[in-house]
């Protein structure tokens, strides 16, 4: 099945300023996750931002809060996103059948929701160079329990260009730009 933009959202999931610098690869998931929005900015894809426990995690890093503007996030406290109710609604109202997942920590916060927008009916893509870990061998499960539940995986690159769809484009020419 081929993601098209007109059916996609994005979740960026509790990329926090004390939980960024404790993860595995955090410079790396970081630039990631960054080339990932302003990409997906571009082909104006709706964002959802979460923030887990704020007043313990920090705010969204600042190089993920400077890619989305206006900013704002959803406070939350249970692990996976759909099981806030103000997060479920949001999702509801954005009419999209597709959900981009990216954040930390994939084996938990980033793994729960994606099993649970799957089991409410959603397709979701977790973008696994988006995503990181304290320790890999956790990171490593979480990818492994992915393909099991038939969650579909992608890099931020083939992502991207996926949604893009064509060479020639303005967009296909900053995206490429962006990447490179």
């Amino acid at each position: 099945m081929k993601i098209k933009a007109e059916d996609t959202m994005v979740l960026v999931i509790d990329v926090q300023e004390k939980l960024v610098p404790v993860m595995k690869n955090s410079t790396k998931c970081v630039r990631n996750i960054k080339l990932l929005t302003e990409g997906l900015s571009l082909l104006n894809i709706p964002f959802l931002i979460t923030q887990q426990y704020t007043k313990g995690l920090g705010m969204t890093v600042p190089e993920i809060r400077g890619c989305l503007t206006p900013f704002s996030y959803y406070e939350k406290i249970t692990f996976s996103c759909y099981e806030n109710e103000e997060i479920r609604e949001s999702i509801k109202n954005f009419q999209r059948k597709n959900i981009i997942l990216c954040g930390i920590e994939a084996h938990i916060c980033v793994l729960q929701t994606a099993v649970d927008l799957r089991a409410a009916g959603y397709q979701v893509i977790a973008v696994t160079d988006c995503m990181d870990s304290r320790k890999e061998e956790d990171r490593e499960e979480a990818l492994k329990r992915f393909a099991y539940e038939g969650i579909m995986t992608a890099t931020y690159e083939s992502l991207l260009f996926e949604l893009t769809r064509s060479a020639g484009s303005d967009i296909f020419k900053a995206i490429s730009r962006l990447i490179k």
